[in-house]
């Protein structure tokens, strides 16, 4: 196994160990370092079972990978992370799917104001009995 199907191995792991958990894996040949950037705090400072996890997956990198380099971090510009190799799932569906259900209360609207407004239109010519010429 390469140390970069290892990592996203764990990675894939802690996804379903640590709710709310938001990882970020890119290699970057320049430096030749893995990059893993963590997010939130709450989790990778106040959580001691995630401590513990971040702490045996570095023994095993080590261990199985003593020629490669790993970092583990909070979210930084200064990490080059334009090669993300692992991303956790985001809720772009579930936003996408609100603004799909918006658009189409939306459109909804739209057509329910037409036909208000359309046939307000009429009662107020039969109303005031003006007619449109016919051509």
């Amino acid at each position: 196994m390469t140390a970069q199907d290892f990592l996203k191995k764990t990675l894939k792991k802690w996804e379903s160990l640590f709710e709310g958990i938001k990882l970020k894996y890119a290699y970057d040949a320049v430096t030749e370092y893995h990059i893993v950037e963590v997010k939130p705090e709450e989790i990778r400072r106040g959580s001691v079972d995630y401590k513990k996890a971040e702490m045996r997956l570095w023994v095993d990198f080590m261990e199985q990978y003593p020629d490669e380099c790993l970092l583990i971090c909070a979210p930084s510009d200064a990490n080059d992370m334009t090669n993300i190799l692992f991303e956790t799932k985001t809720t772009w569906s579930f936003i996408i799917s609100q603004e799909k259900v918006i658009r189409e209360m939306v459109d909804y609207t739209r057509y329910d104001f037409y036909q208000v407004h359309s046939s307000n239109i009429a009662e107020i010519q039969l109303k005031n009995n003006s007619y449109a010429l016919a051509a």
